[in-house]
């Protein structure tokens, strides 16, 4: 059997839709794709190490993920100041499954917006120190739907268009695990 990646650039052409856009998102995270739009790499980061079955799940879900990050404890970084992270999946979803995740709310910081909407409060999701090194949460749809214009059919774009731009980001400085179970329960089928 061979297990060499599916040619990524030809498959993400040939998308039709967004459930075709989902999957497709599935399978490069689980490596089975060797390309992401606007992606420079044939994998994901080691940010998504270990999580790479509920990014495979959300997207087969209807969250097609754009980018993620993992919560870690806290760590002296080289220059003696302490960096910490929260974990987070940003993406486009659709109505239904934006409803489905708002019930999370208690649980997790949780914004969507149009696929071009622009503003919004961003949240820290990486410090070093008092300084914010990495920050999510704007609407910042318009410049994530960029990267697929010219590399996915017409009707997938559109139906892309049509999506929220989700961002969730857990609420605790190091949550970890929690976070991603949390998703993998609420978005279960049935």
């Amino acid at each position: 059997m061979d297990e060499r990646p599916v040619d990524g650039i030809a498959a993400w052409g040939r998308a039709e839709g967004f459930a075709a856009l989902c999957e497709l998102g599935a399978l490069f995270v689980e490596g089975r794709v060797d390309s992401f739009p606007g992606w420079g790499a044939d994998s994901t980061d080691e940010e998504s190490d270990g999580v790479q079955d509920v990014l495979a799940a959300l997207n087969r879900a209807g969250f097609l993920t754009l980018a993620s990050g993992r919560g870690e404890p806290d760590r002296e970084g080289a220059d003696g100041r302490v960096e910490r992270r929260r974990a987070f999946v940003l993406g486009f979803a659709g109505v239904s499954v934006v409803e489905r995740l708002k019930s999370l709310e208690a649980e997790l910081w949780i914004r969507d917006f149009r696929a071009r909407e622009v503003g919004g409060e961003a949240v820290p999701v990486g410090t070093r120190g008092e300084d914010v090194f990495m920050e999510v949460g704007s609407g910042a749809g318009g410049v994530e739907l960029e990267i697929f214009e010219g590399a996915v059919g017409k009707r997938a774009l559109e139906e892309l268009e049509e999506k929220r731009y989700v961002v969730l980001v857990g609420m605790e400085w190091g949550e970890d695990a929690g976070f991603w179970e949390k998703l993998r329960a609420e978005l279960q089928p049935g």
